[in-house]
């Protein structure tokens, strides 16, 4: 009731859609995205300048529309925020795979390892201290697991669960055949397997998400049918897999995977608003331009609580929303910048893969 209180009260007098993307970000969007779409077609053509500016603009379109698109945050009107939702693609994901992983599961149970599959996308990567330790994991051996989600996970997330998690389940789910387990964990399986047999695969979203990934195909595939099977190919192929995943992985997991955002304390509270403000670390909080680089992801408790609110207003509304939270003993940890956040974040997967777990309850 406070926090919404305090959103109201930042928005009062500004109109219904008020919280929605500011007119300035929209404007740099705009300016971003016409960047972005004449950076493909440099690439199409064999532009190496293009190519190197490629994935950072395709990050910024990503963090700042894709995903803002997917919490309804854009724009009043559903339509626009479905169109945000698909610019994700061809380097990142496509709707439906992110729908159910990022805002029913992420979103939901933050840092439950029960329930949150972002903790699960690596089988052999320790990434929460309730975690089984494999036998013979140690903490440089964790940091090279952790390192390979690193360099491809927007290759899997792009190329590879459209089809094993969304399309052929769904296909199979709409057909009545024996649906097969979908890949990856126990809590991949059930989040996905509940949505489809809920009826999440309609025919439009199967359609479009095979499209999707068709799109996504053709970054490898086009490479070597213009240049045969040379190292420009291959550069020009995955080098905007590689950097996306590297941008990807650096925001989205050093704001998650910390020590301080995986005490018992954070994990077990039982406040849904308070468990999401203290499993994530905040950075860089009042930096308008650290705001627009990272899609507002550097305030990631703030998007937690209020996800439809635009990014944008995240640098306005956090000293009041973190007061709230000092006020109620859930005050999100922070790191002075991004730099601190990531060495932070590797030092604890370090300390994952040496067995590092929770300490025991007090009594």
């Amino acid at each position: 009731a406070e926090l919404r209180a305090i959103i109201r009260a930042h928005f009062r007098g500004r109109g219904a859609g008020a919280h929605r993307a500011k007119r300035s970000h929209s404007a740099a969007m705009a300016a971003c995205t016409a960047l972005y779409v004449a950076a493909w077609r440099g690439w199409s053509s064999g532009s190496y300048a293009a190519l190197l500016a490629l994935p950072f603009l395709a990050w910024l379109v990503m963090a700042n529309l894709a995903h803002d698109g997917s919490h309804f945050a854009v724009s009043r009107r559903p339509w626009v925020n479905q169109l945000c939702v698909y610019a994700s693609t061809p380097l990142y994901y496509t709707d439906a795979t992110w729908y159910l992983q990022h805002v029913v599961s992420h979103h939901l149970e933050t840092n439950n390892l029960r329930g949150d599959v972002d903790l699960h996308h690596h089988a052999a990567a320790r990434w929460h201290p309730e975690k089984p330790r494999a036998k013979g994991l140690q903490g440089c051996k964790n940091l090279v697991w952790h390192a390979t989600a690193f360099m491809v996970s927007t290759l899997v997330l792009a190329l590879v669960q459209p089809l094993t998690k969304f399309v052929v389940p769904g296909l199979m789910q709409r057909w009545g055949t024996p649906m097969p387990r979908v890949l990856g964990s126990e809590v991949f399986h059930q989040v996905f397997s509940d949505r489809l047999a809920a009826g999440f695969a309609t025919s439009w979203r199967l359609a479009t998400n095979a499209l999707l990934w068709l799109c996504s195909v053709i970054v490898p595939v086009y490479p070597v049918w213009a240049y045969g099977a040379t190292f420009k190919a291959a550069l020009f192929g995955f080098y905007p897999f590689v950097v996306s995943s590297l941008l990807f992985m650096i925001v989205t997991q050093c704001s998650h995977i910390q020590k301080a955002t995986q005490t018992r304390a954070a994990i077990e509270e039982e406040d849904f608003f308070k468990r999401q403000a203290m499993t994530s670390l905040d950075y860089a909080c009042g930096s308008a331009a650290w705001g627009f680089l990272t899609g507002g992801l550097n305030t990631q408790s703030l998007h937690h609580v209020a996800p439809s609110v635009h990014s944008s207003h995240y640098p306005d509304l956090y000293p009041q929303f973190y007061q709230l939270c000092f006020k109620h003993r859930c005050a999100p940890p922070q790191a002075p910048h991004i730099g601190a956040a990531l060495a932070q974040h590797l030092r604890y997967v370090y300390e994952l893969g040496e067995g590092y777990t929770l300490p025991a309850p007090e009594m």
